[in-house]
């Protein structure tokens, strides 16, 4: 995925302030969350925000690999 589509399609998610996550709600019917590691997942588009971005922490806690930008 280029820098471009990148930066245009995945909006920044924030808690306290602070940027935790990008979230890409532009191809349904999936969502894809990019923690600020870097870690990545694909949701349900109907998920919201919140629960995409806890739910992807607590996969990358878990071991569950991850769905790497550069594989899509």
């Amino acid at each position: 995925m280029s820098k471009e589509l990148f930066d245009r399609d995945f909006k920044p998610y924030f808690e306290n302030r602070k940027e935790v996550a990008k979230i890409d709600r532009s191809y349904p019917p999936e969502i894809m969350v990019v923690l600020s590691c870097g870690y990545t997942q694909r949701f349900a588009h109907q998920m919201d925000d919140e629960n995409a971005v806890a739910r992807c922490r607590m996969m990358k806690r878990k071991g569950i690999e991850t769905k790497t930008l550069e594989n899509l």
